[in-house]
């Protein structure tokens, strides 16, 4: 059983590393996860720019509306 700890401890040591590295590196499915959620990010930025968009052009005719209104007394 020590022989063997002995052996591990000696080949993590010498591949530390490598070891290092490989958990640093994303898989297939982080890399696609990540994707999809910047995907939804962009997706939602846009439906709150139209959004936004909607409810100003909404304002401006309420504002003619009423402009409207003040010069027809």
């Amino acid at each position: 059983v020590e022989e063997t700890e002995r052996k591990i401890a000696e080949y993590k040591e010498a591949n530390k590393d490598i070891i290092n590295k490989n958990r640093g590196k994303l898989t297939n499915d982080e890399i696609f996860i990540e994707h999809l959620i910047e995907q939804e990010r962009t997706a939602e930025e846009m439906r709150r720019k139209v959004y936004e968009q909607e409810l100003q052009k909404e304002q401006e005719a309420k504002q003619r509306v009423k402009n409207d209104l003040m010069e027809a007394l």
